[in-house]
């Protein structure tokens, strides 16, 4: 799983790029975004890959009871949930404090459906939170499938990817503008049972050409990203096709290598992965801050850019080694003494 986690860095990094490269472009140069900095949104599908790797390897033993399920979910929520409304909270004071900030209009009905995760017209008060609402949903529909034998996890996940084809070609407009339509039908979930899928693939241990593979799928993102329609979020722009192919290849590709005897070897990767939720969760509201900060440095904008990126990924990462790491050995501390 080295590479694995190694590949949650990258995929952090490239989602903070991404989103730095939106405010460079709209604040310091004022010029219209290229099409090739969009290439770090592919940073979300490769999380989402993984993602159903990761739920496939975690419940190997977990398949053929209610209470394999249960526990499923009840770790994933306090995987989820704890950090995500900690990272909310400055949104939320910012809105009630300072609402000349922001252009988000807080009432009860958005607080509600967005500190639970719950699927909205518009994105949720922390706007990454829109990937945990599609996360959320591939567990809770996941965990229905750990009532039966793992043997039949193929067949089930056919049948599933089947069902989300279809609803994302044939539904009517009208019927995916309901937010639970769209998300049940949206077809990123493809790119989740993808993960699935590799999970259960026999890997050969003398596979040597994995890093080709990885970085093939690479390459591939940036003509997927210069041909797919925009906004990237919307019904018919085929992101799965375009961003999820190529992330579904870059993931196997990591798997094969280790498979392999070959590991993604700069150790900083790894330690990007492991605070790369953190990271994921905090750099929006670091970027917005530092880049309103840093417009009033007399600084060229490249570094500027740069400084924006930095602060992102260093406070994901100290919010991940003084919080999330100190808390999440506190619960494992209370399950040993529990069991």
């Amino acid at each position: 799983m080295e590479n694995i986690q190694a590949l949650r860095g990258i995929a952090a990094l490239l989602v903070v790029g991404f989103h730095a490269l939106v405010y460079y472009f709209a604040f310091p140069v004022e010029v219209p975004m290229p099409r090739w900095a969009f290439t770090g949104a592919s940073g979300v599908d490769i999380f989402f890959v993984i993602s159903g790797f990761v739920m496939v390897h975690v419940t190997r033993n977990r398949f053929g009871s209610v209470r394999g399920q249960a526990r499923f979910l009840a770790d994933r929520v306090a995987r989820i949930y704890p950090y995500y409304w900690l990272a909310t909270l400055p949104v939320v004071l910012t809105c009630l404090a300072l609402p000349r900030l922001t252009s988000i209009s807080l009432n009860g009905k958005v607080l509600f459906e967005s500190l639970l995760l719950l699927p909205q017209s518009d994105f949720p008060l922390l706007r990454a939170g829109w990937t945990l609402i599609h996360e959320m949903y591939f567990y809770l529909a996941f965990s229905f499938f750990l009532w039966g034998k793992r043997e039949r996890l193929w067949s089930k996940l056919c049948v599933w990817a089947l069902l989300v084809g279809c609803a994302s070609l044939l539904l009517p407009a009208k019927w995916l503008e309901i937010p639970w339509v769209h998300l049940v039908s949206n077809p990123l979930t493809l790119e989740f049972i993808g993960g699935c899928f590799l999970a259960l693939v026999p890997w050969p241990k003398g596979f040597r050409q994995g890093s080709w593979l990885l970085l093939g799928g690479f390459v591939l993102l940036l003509p997927g990203t210069l041909s797919m329609p925009f906004p990237a979020m919307e019904p018919g722009c085929m992101r799965h096709l375009y961003l999820g192919l190529p992330s579904i290849l870059i993931v196997a590709a990591a798997l094969a290598m280790e498979q392999g005897g070959q590991t993604l070897h700069w150790a900083g990767f790894q330690r990007l992965g492991d605070a790369s939720f953190q990271i994921y969760l905090w750099h929006l509201t670091v970027i917005s801050a530092v880049s309103r900060f840093s417009m009033k440095l007399p600084i060229p904008n490249g570094l500027r850019l740069l400084l924006t990126i930095g602060c992102a990924v260093v406070f994901g990462y100290l919010v991940y080694l003084w919080i999330e790491k100190p808390m999440r050995e506190w619960t494992r501390g209370l399950r040993g003494k529990s069991a």
